[in-house]
């Protein structure tokens, strides 16, 4: 990041508070010019505030300078999300928060370490807000180091080089990308393209909410305008102007540009268009620690917006995000949380099959290993597994959705869950069927058995179990002209059943 390019959502004169309706051309409150003569080598800005640049409160960003011959030549940053950062639940961010209040610590953007100490105030006033503050201190030290390898890389550059011509270089890498992608868009033919999907609820009570969005291309220019889309709702599941913008330049990269740079050169040939007090710009204190409920509709129905021009690049419905939280009773004197992202599966594409239980699109999270798990918590593994039969079936089938269920040993302790799709699974495109949707359940297969809603808080006893089943992703196309081979390999497989089959290819029984 070169010096004075900034981070989050904003323009310049919104404040730090008032998100603005149109994120214009190239976006980006510049944060940290606050700081401008005023930070030395070894310096970092921290900030987790999602109305100051920040998307919800447990992920922190951090910035240090990159400092040659006494100037600050640009930035090196890094985003981590943490276990916990205090608020009314272990992990921050209930499926039923009220308000960014309950979110945990707010963080406007500090300095946060000098000359690579950290502040004593900020570190007395952190540790007394997070429930973990030993993990908490140690991944920031993490995220410090990695900015540090980062600077040295960068200086070492500059060193070797010359510091003109390193900014020079950053300058025309800026300028290409957006030349590069303006032509392709005045290569492009003027249209507009529209897609839409909805978020079932938003923890409290509201919904469906609705993502609506068009994408115009006039010229060498290119708009995405999120107008029609739900107001702000009760529930954190909005997604503030930074989330937003991150989740819009993802699809139009991937689509338009995967081979461009990352650079902000993209940015400033896309104009977003997100109306204030809407589920895509809420205005402070709104709750929004589930964004990511909204920033995977986000994706989809750009997605499928986008198809107008890209037709060869779009995915069917995909797997949303599926976040759990579990804070374990008290055992001398520590109380361990265990965190987790669940991952589903992609939506058909255009000439191929889905992907089976991998995060898609906007987070990009491993499947954690259960070995690993189980030593470190008191929990044993019931499943894990794919969930045959889940996959929206058509031409090209949707990925398959996972099962993975675990029982508590010894400790009880607070379940949080935060998700989505458990009424209608991710949508079919072109005839395709739609994936299996998300199911949560306590105690499955017994007397106790307990089907929960997507976001919720529960209590748990010592031996009960939890268990997951995230989505399968939609299919493209009519079932009628699946190929016939493929769907012998999935049965022989054990991906789908002859139930399935009879089904969804009536015509191959």
């Amino acid at each position: 990041m070169r010096a004075g390019e900034g981070i989050g959502g904003f323009e310049p004169g919104c404040g730090f508070t008032e998100p603005c309706d149109d994120v214009g051309s190239g976006g980006g409150h510049r944060t940290l010019r606050i700081f401008e003569g005023r930070l030395a080598a070894g310096d970092a800005v921290l900030v987790n505030d999602p109305y100051s640049g920040a998307q919800h409160t447990p992920d922190i960003l951090l910035f240090s300078p990159v400092v040659v011959d006494d100037d600050v030549v640009g930035y090196v940053g890094s985003v981590a999300h943490h276990i916990d950062v205090g608020g009314r639940v272990a992990g921050s961010v209930a499926g039923d928060n009220r308000n960014i209040f309950q979110e945990g610590l707010r963080i406007p953007p500090i300095i946060a370490y000098r000359n690579g100490v950290i502040d004593e105030t900020f570190a007395s006033i952190l540790a007394a807000n997070v429930r973990l503050p030993e993990v908490t201190f140690g991944d920031l030290q993490a995220q410090l180091s990695a900015n540090m390898l980062g600077v040295s890389r960068v200086h070492g550059i500059a060193q070797e080089h010359g510091t003109r011509n390193v900014l020079t270089a950053m300058d025309r890498s800026i300028e290409a990308t957006e030349t590069e992608f303006r032509k392709r868009m005045a290569d492009l033919p003027d249209a507009c393209g529209t897609g839409e999907d909805f978020v079932e609820d938003d923890g409290l009570g509201n919904g469906p909410l609705t993502v609506k969005v068009s994408v115009e291309i006039t010229g060498d220019g290119l708009v995405v305008d999120f107008t029609g889309s739900s107001p702000q709702t009760d529930g954190p599941i909005n997604s503030v102007l930074s989330a937003t913008t991150a989740s819009v330049l993802y699809v139009i990269r991937s689509v338009f540009g995967p081979d461009l740079p990352a650079n902000d050169g993209l940015n400033s040939a896309v104009r977003i268009v997100a109306p204030s007090g809407t589920i895509v710009n809420p205005t402070s204190p709104t709750a929004c620690g589930g964004r990511m409920q909204t920033c995977y509709r986000v994706v989809d129905a750009l997605l499928r917006a986008c198809a107008t021009f890209t037709p060869d690049r779009y995915t069917a419905g995909s797997c949303g995000n599926m976040t759990m939280s579990l804070q374990f009773d008290r055992r001398a004197g520590h109380a361990p949380i265990f965190f987790e992202v669940m991952p589903g599966a992609l939506g058909a594409r255009p000439e191929d099959d889905g992907i089976d239980g991998t995060d898609v699109h906007i987070s990009n999270c491993m499947n954690a290993p259960i070995e690993a798990l189980e030593a470190e918590f008191p929990i044993e593994f019931t499943c894990f597994e794919f969930r045959p039969d889940s996959c929206g079936a058509g031409r090209f089938q949707g990925g398959l959705g996972l099962r993975r269920g675990f029982r508590l040993r010894e400790l009880g302790g607070e379940l949080m869950i935060r998700g989505d799709q458990v009424t209608s699974g991710p949508s079919g495109v072109d005839d395709g069927a739609d994936g299996q949707p998300c199911r949560f359940v306590l105690n499955p297969g017994t007397e106790h058995e307990r089907v929960l809603p997507s976001k919720t808080l529960v209590s748990l006893e010592a031996g009960d179990e939890f268990l997951r089943e995230t989505a399968g992703g939609g299919g493209i196309g009519n079932g009628c002209d699946r190929d016939p081979a493929l769907v012998t390999r999935d049965l022989d497989d054990e991906r789908i059943s002859k139930k399935y089959i009879h089904t969804h290819y009536p015509q191959l029984t």
